[in-house]
């Protein structure tokens, strides 16, 4: 071999004797990766309550019945919005990459005595703490383990319990069987197809029926509490095959409205158009006049 080839060998030899070093690294402790494990083994669809309370605010109650979710507001089960629902029960089966045993010490530095938050999912109570500086996850206290989480609900299990209304008109898009504007009416007949009363138009039983699921879908922007100043310009009544009689009362302003429903103690911001075709077939049911 010539002393040139043979000086490169050499130094080809000498590079992978010193990769082979450098990705061993002889002496370093091999770290093992975080297992991840879940917060508990509840199962969602099982759950039927969810209670939360919360440093400095009011307790929150979630009740599940019938397959539907309420929200306690004011004294009333009102239908909870399914979206922040199903958010919520992903907490407990969140994944938890750190597990240690808690100290008194820790419950105090970790902001776990007295807790945050505590979301008590029908007998299981999850503790929310401060956020961890570097990562920004979440302590959480389960069954007196120390768990590190991604921090993905606790702005939302804040909000007031308005925040959490379901914004449908009518939730669970209930059957109608009639819905009275006052000037006129619209029913189903013995046949069950949808006809108007009492109107100065020609309206075809499809136009009739495109009425009914105006309402049955409609959804608001927002909800408050009603303010008992606002004054009334229009009633009106809806009327399940259950027997439920629903009622709003409108109130419109230049560039929105609102439905007011008592029984709820709810008001519905909704586009002033859209009430509209709430409220007036000629706006958008193809009528003809007679």
């Amino acid at each position: 071999m010539r002393k040139g080839n043979l000086l490169n060998f050499i130094l080809g030899v000498l590079l992978l004797a010193a990769a082979a070093i450098a990705w061993w690294q002889p002496g370093k402790v091999e770290q093992s990766m975080p297992v991840f494990v879940r917060l508990t083994q509840l199962t969602p669809e099982r759950i039927s309550q969810i209670h939360i309370t919360r440093r400095g605010q009011d307790e929150l109650t979630l009740k599940r019945v019938n397959n539907q979710w309420t929200v306690d507001v004011d004294g009333r089960a009102l239908p909870a919005a399914g979206w922040r629902i199903d958010n919520v029960l992903r907490l407990p089966v969140s994944e938890s990459g750190t597990q240690l045993p808690v100290t008194a010490q820790d419950l105090q530095k970790f902001a776990l005595d007295p807790p945050l938050m505590q979301v008590k999912f029908d007998a299981t109570v999850i503790a929310l703490g401060s956020l961890e500086g570097i990562t920004n996850r979440r302590y959480v206290l389960v069954n007196g383990v120390l768990n590190l989480i991604e921090d993905k609900v606790f702005r939302q299990l804040s909000l007031d319990p308005i925040e959490w209304i379901d914004l449908q008109l009518l939730p669970g898009k209930p059957d109608l069987q009639a819905i009275d504007l006052g000037r006129w009416r619209v029913a189903q007949d013995t046949q069950g197809g949808w006809r108007i009363y009492g109107a100065v138009m020609q309206v075809s039983a499809d136009a009739a029926t495109a009425f009914v699921d105006e309402w049955r879908y409609a959804q608001g922007m927002e909800v408050q509490r009603i303010d008992p100043k606002m004054s009334t310009k229009q009633v009106v009544t809806l009327a399940t095959v259950k027997g439920q009689k629903i009622q709003f009362r409108i109130v419109t302003t230049a560039v929105d409205a609102w439905l007011l429903r008592d029984d709820f103690g709810l008001m519905y911001k909704l586009p002033l158009d859209v009430v509209q075709r709430l409220t007036d077939f000629s706006l958008h049911l193809n009528a003809q006049p007679r």
